[in-house]
């Protein structure tokens, strides 16, 4: 039996799980800034992310200002297409 096989899908389901519990948070909880860091590009993936830049504002200033983040033309899997209402 190999036990990495038995222990990496119970990883997995856990930090699924700990990324809903912070996109839930309030943006109070912790920085902003980190939704921008090359390392939580998989978290700009995930439609989720979605609500977290309406409650921050970005949403509405993106849309306003025409002066999408730079994760739109550098990530291609990001959510920038759903933002942007395509």
């Amino acid at each position: 039996m190999n036990r990495m096989a038995d222990v990496l899908p119970l990883e997995t389901m856990l930090l699924h799980l700990k990324m809903a519990r912070w996109l839930e948070a309030p943006a109070v909880a912790w920085d902003p800034v980190v939704l921008f860091m090359p390392w939580t590009a998989k978290l700009r993936e995930d439609a989720r992310i979605v609500p977290v830049f309406e409650r921050l504002g970005l949403l509405d200033y993106w849309r306003t200002s025409a002066n999408w983040p730079d994760f739109c033309t550098s990530e291609p899997q990001s959510v920038c297409a759903q933002m942007k209402g395509k």
